[in-house]
């Protein structure tokens, strides 16, 4: 799959220089709303239709119905870089929680600061959790929705990582749904960046109501789900890098 990896680069690289300048100029005059749908395009093209042309890789959605109306908090497992690009499109308007170094990139990183990214820093969890709790909050009463990847890092298909419960605390806090978003991505992209032919498969489950909810019931709630459905929707075991 080099060649494959290879072409998928080629028109990534250039149109995410496009899509970072257009978030950085033009985008700072729109409103959040739309700013986010103009670029979440990007994220749809290139985990969708250019993953699928240069390299045969396929994307099932199952449970899109399950999307709330209303604003949410999305917990997901995390396994490669696909699912923070096809899940800022298939739930937008949303911001994610990532790390700090990553606003720091030439134009990417700008872009996702001017796109309202939540930037924290992994060896300081206690202003990380404070930084998600006010600024979430602020996101969330202006209509847009947060994702957070609770594992904190990528992790193959049947590792295991202990979920956080920073997203389950903001959701109670907000008096929002939890959405749990269980995915296969590492089938086909390996959170070190391999590619293989194949399928990946997202399964969007039913929101919890949080309501009288305590965080760590939420989390484990959450976490339960999203594992006993990934290992189901795995076909086969994740490619290696």
């Amino acid at each position: 799959m080099k060649f494959q990896k290879g072409l998928y680069y080629l028109f990534y690289i250039p149109t995410l220089f496009i899509a970072s300048v257009f978030v950085i100029t033009l985008g700072q005059f729109m409103t959040m709303r739309m700013r986010l749908t103009i670029a979440t395009l990007w994220n749809r093209f290139v985990s969708l239709s250019l993953l699928r042309i240069t390299t045969g890789i396929k994307v099932e959605i199952e449970g899109r119905e399950n999307i709330p109306k209303q604003v949410f908090v999305a917990v997901s497992n995390h396994q490669s870089e696909w699912e923070t690009l096809h899940l800022c499109y298939l739930l937008n308007p949303i911001n994610s929680v990532l790390k700090k170094e990553l606003l720091r990139i030439p134009f990417f990183g700008w872009a996702l600061w001017g796109s309202g990214h939540i930037g924290i820093d992994r060896s300081n969890a206690r202003g990380s959790i404070k930084r998600i709790e006010t600024q979430g909050l602020k996101r969330l009463q202006k209509g847009v929705n947060i994702l957070i990847f609770p594992e904190g890092t990528r992790v193959e298909a049947g590792g295991f990582r202990r979920f956080t419960r920073t997203g389950a605390k903001l959701a109670i806090d907000a008096g929002v749904p939890l959405l749990p978003i269980a995915h296969t991505a590492s089938n086909c992209w390996s959170p070190s960046g391999g590619f293989q032919k194949g399928t990946i498969k997202v399964v969007v489950g039913e929101p919890i109501d949080t309501a009288g909810r305590d965080p760590k019931s939420l989390t484990n709630q959450a976490e339960k789900w999203i594992r006993e459905t990934a290992n189901l929707a795995t076909e086969k075991p994740p490619i290696k890098a």
